[in-house]
């Protein structure tokens, strides 16, 4: 409130490596703060974690970039996913591209694998589970979304054909109940 609101810069927080993850509650609270303190100020106020634009429903927005649309060139020449991350080099400047490219392949295959605890969130496709540099998809509060449709969607089942055989399901079990 004090820094972005007099100055109209917008606020963008990013995730700190090696610090404690937030909880999903603390999480959650944090993007409900920051949504209301935009609608308040009409503000442009942003986490720099994928979750977070899926949570403001901006799928396209919600995506990890490291490795497909963005990469780090250190100080030395060495090539990097992200700058979160220096330690995981793809290459260096004057290496041939064809080996550069498939190191980031690699990265994106091996590097980037959703995590368990998003299996049933319909945004781990694009989201990736977070940021992996931080591992920030456990104070995801998406993640806890276990509905109906959250579990069709990962289990590719049809929603509407799913409920009809949970209402049959019902059905049979009210009939057989009765004495």
């Amino acid at each position: 409130d004090n820094i972005t609101h007099p100055m109209d810069v917008p606020l963008v927080l990013f995730p700190w490596i090696g610090a404690p993850q937030l909880t999903v509650e603390q999480q959650k609270w944090l993007f409900v703060l920051i949504v209301e303190k935009n609608k308040e100020y009409n503000g442009h106020n942003l986490i720099a974690q994928p979750q977070f634009m899926q949570f403001l429903e901006q799928e396209e927005e919600g995506v990890c970039e490291a490795g497909s649309d963005r990469l780090c060139i250190t100080y030395n020449g060495e090539i990097t996913p992200c700058h979160f991350d220096l330690d995981y080099i793809l290459g260096s400047i004057g290496m041939p591209l064809d080996v550069l490219n498939i190191n980031r392949e690699r990265f994106l295959k091996i590097g980037k694998q959703i995590q368990p605890s998003c299996t049933y969130c319909p945004n781990a496709e694009v989201c990736r589970s977070g940021c992996y540099a931080t591992n920030s998809y456990t104070g995801c509060p998406l993640k806890k979304q276990f509905t109906l449709k959250n579990y069709a969607y990962s289990n590719e089942i049809e929603l509407d054909s799913f409920k009809t055989q949970i209402s049959d399901i019902k059905g049979l079990l009210e009939e057989s109940l009765i004495c």
